[in-house]
């Protein structure tokens, strides 16, 4: 656990805000890549990334107040601006819609599009949960192997016993779906398969490590909330993987 990586007099660079910068700026740079590939220019992108960006970042508040509606209650505009308090489903469907959006006023396919975008955004989510798992949130259950567990120090919540590095396992299956999808940038495969796999994927991904963490927030005392919005995400994925298989073959 490492949440400072360095403290020069009153600066302090934080792991968790390194990582997420670090993120954001390696995920717009393959959704460029995939972008000049597909449609053949970039040229809008960095306005769009600034509107995805803010809408994820209001979407990702808005469903944290609903996480924790006792804080937001007790003084809403404070909650709304802290520094924390950020989840990730709710910025994914924030970012989503205000994607959508865009893609409508653009001349370009928002299938394709979305192609584009599948694999950036897994990449930095990726790198945003290493930044989770160096700053010591996130985490895992109890680990019934020693060896593969991880101790976090007396100031953490899991202090005194070996948990899942939960984090870590997320990062390792984000970048095999980016490693997935990168090979399909030609028109090799049918349009619609990043996007129904980042849907799929990501869904089935996230729902398995959510049985893992300790830190997740039961409403029926079996299921977390991210793991229905999981399930939301499987079926979204599922239908779009359908569709776009059926148009391929018509």
């Amino acid at each position: 656990m490492h949440p400072i990586l360095l403290q020069l007099g009153s600066f302090t660079l934080y792991s968790y805000g390194l990582l997420v910068a670090l993120g954001m700026l390696s995920g717009t740079a393959l959704i460029a890549w995939q972008l000049k590939r597909r449609v053949g220019t970039y040229d809008f992108l960095p306005s769009w990334i600034l509107v995805i960006m803010l809408s994820a970042l209001v979407g990702s508040r808005s469903l944290s107040a609903i996480y924790h509606s006792d804080l937001f209650w007790a003084n809403p505009l404070q909650f709304m601006l802290s520094s924390g308090g950020l989840v990730l489903y709710g910025g994914f469907f924030g970012g989503i819609l205000a994607f959508y959006l865009l893609a409508r006023r653009s001349p370009y396919s928002i299938v394709t599009l979305a192609d584009a975008f599948a694999p950036g955004v897994l990449l930095g989510v990726a790198l945003g949960r290493i930044g989770c798992f160096l700053a010591g949130c996130c985490y895992g259950t109890p680990c019934p192997v020693d060896a593969l567990a991880v101790h976090y120090p007396s100031n953490h919540a899991t202090f005194g016993m070996g948990v899942h590095a939960v984090q870590l396992y997320e990062v390792i299956g984000l970048l095999a779906f980016v490693a997935w999808m990168l090979p399909f940038s030609h028109k090799r495969v049918w349009k619609g398969f990043n996007i129904s796999l980042f849907f799929f994927g990501y869904g089935l991904l996230r729902f398995l490590m959510e049985s893992l963490r300790g830190d997740k927030i039961l409403i029926d005392g079996q299921l977390s909330i991210s793991q229905w919005f999981s399930l939301l995400a499987l079926a979204i994925g599922l239908v779009l993987w359908m569709r776009s298989h059926r148009e391929m073959n018509a």
